[in-house]
């Protein structure tokens, strides 16, 4: 819910959506103060993040519906939670979680759009800053059909395990907090569209690059479905023990 779950949740406030979901269960530290939209001094290592994110709505629209689950996907709350939305935004910062969102995604055929900022510095020079937004469709291609390789998540099991953001010797992800604006911005005009089909059907299934140094943002098609997908192989069956004791 920082860097740009917390920019999508404060634009879809004011886009006047009429029920929000926010799950995360991470209290606020002093390092998410400079992009987590909402965030207070006094919020530092008190506040959980989607307390926060029900505050800020209750101030835009007190008629908002929010339900702030402050757990960590998946759990029976957040399971339950996530099967009734319409939309799904993922602003993760793993790609275990990514995937896991996905395959859920695929399960109970719903749309889901994701986002993700990578900033990299030497010293004081900013180095790196790409992002993308990409919008996977029930029937099109999914996260696993090309952006969450088997290559990708084998990578960070390896090099991030779970735990390593908690690590006091792991180097941290710089972030900033316009460039995630840029991405939620249009993350958010993706779910405009999903709910109210206001692009006639010129959006739909796509991702979108970001080079946050030009400021250049990208439109492009996704590549076609893979074959062996391990997502796409579970799309429609819904509950998994659903399944098994019928």
């Amino acid at each position: 819910m920082s860097g740009g779950g917390s920019h999508v949740f404060q634009q879809l406030t004011h886009q006047g959506i009429g029920s929000l979901t926010p799950v995360d269960d991470q209290v606020l530290d002093e390092t998410n103060l400079g992009r987590h939209v909402g965030a207070r001094v006094s919020d530092i290592g008190r506040s959980l993040k989607v307390k926060i994110a029900k505050r800020l709505a209750r101030d835009v629209d007190p008629d908002i519906v929010v339900t702030d689950i402050a757990e960590r996907f998946p759990t029976a709350d957040t399971i339950a939670a996530m099967k009734r939305a319409d939309v799904i935004v993922a602003c993760l910062d793993r790609f275990d979680a990514r995937a896991a969102v996905n395959a859920f995604c695929r399960r109970y055929l719903i749309p889901l759009v994701d986002i993700g900022m990578s900033i990299r510095s030497t010293g004081e020079q900013l180095a790196i800053a790409d992002g993308q937004v990409i919008v996977s469709l029930p029937g099109k291609t999914c996260l696993r059909c090309f952006f969450l390789t088997d290559a990708v998540l084998e990578w960070e099991r390896v090099n991030r395990p779970p735990g390593y953001d908690q690590n006091p010797d792991a180097p941290g992800d710089p972030q900033v907090v316009s460039m995630n604006g840029v991405l939620a911005s249009e993350a958010c005009n993706c779910v405009l569209d999903l709910l109210t089909g206001y692009s006639g059907g010129r959006r739909g299934a796509r991702q979108w690059q970001y080079e946050g140094r030009s400021g250049e943002l990208t439109p492009t098609d996704l590549p076609g479905r893979r074959d062996d997908c391990p997502a796409c192989a579970e799309e429609g069956r819904g509950d998994p023990l659903a399944v098994l004791q019928a």
